[in-house]
């Protein structure tokens, strides 16, 4: 903000706007400036998180969590289709646009549950 603030000023001494404009426009920076941070602090610390449990076995078969601001490219890869796949030999297939679509509601909570005879799989944001 420093160097917006320097032409500010370089602006309202050469006569180009008012001490007024100039205060308008300090205050409309400031606060794109802050909701620039509240956006960025509300996405840190979030994650996508899936899991996969399979009836035949004790254990979670797949443990995946991942930041969300990294979520849409992974989904994208496919990546975590192909591993649900391969580690649960079962059919189940992810909507990947239906996915990036509700990871870009910003919501919180649960996205996906699937139930199935050989596996859980459970989708959700925190």
């Amino acid at each position: 903000m420093d160097d917006e603030l320097g032409k500010i000023l370089k602006m309202i001494e050469s006569g180009v706007i008012t001490s007024e404009d100039g205060q308008a426009l300090i205050k409309v920076i400031d606060t794109a400036h802050r909701k620039v941070n509240e956006v960025n602090q509300g996405m840190t610390g979030r994650f996508l998180h899936i899991n996969v449990d399979s009836h035949d076995k004790e254990e979670e078969v797949i443990e995946i969590n991942i930041p969300l601001n990294f979520a849409r490219s992974v989904l994208k890869m496919g990546f975590i289709q192909k591993q649900i796949k391969a580690q649960t030999r079962t059919g189940i297939e992810l909507d990947l646009d239906e996915m990036i679509d509700l990871l870009n509601l910003d919501s919180i909570g649960d996205l996906i549950t699937i139930d199935r005879n050989s596996a859980n799989v459970r989708i959700w944001i925190d």
